[in-house]
């Protein structure tokens, strides 16, 4: 039996993987490998992918936006701006 990587360059491999997860947060990521602890073989890489996708932050924990590359905010700074959001459509409703 013959292993599926057995003549590629891993190294090649490991670069697929960071590039392709290069735009996820730690926290997904982290939440991709607890996933995974239960299965019997390691998964793909779409299937990492699709678990990091289903990664849910805590309430508590800082909010990551992609705006041209992360920026990180945390929770009442979230919280301020989407006030802020709601504020001003609430406002602009009423001139309509």
């Amino acid at each position: 039996m013959q292993a599926k990587w057995q003549g590629i360059e891993m190294l090649a491999i490991y670069q697929d993987w960071a590039d392709e997860l290069a735009s996820y947060s730690l926290g997904s990521i982290n939440h991709a490998i607890r996933l995974c602890r239960s299965q019997e073989h390691p998964p793909s890489l779409s299937k990492f992918m699709e678990n990091c996708k289903k990664y849910i932050p805590e309430i508590n924990q800082s909010i990551l936006i992609s705006d041209n590359g992360n920026i990180t905010i945390g929770k009442e700074e979230a919280l301020e701006m989407l006030k802020k959001i709601r504020e001003d459509l609430a406002a602009n409703m009423t001139k309509c």
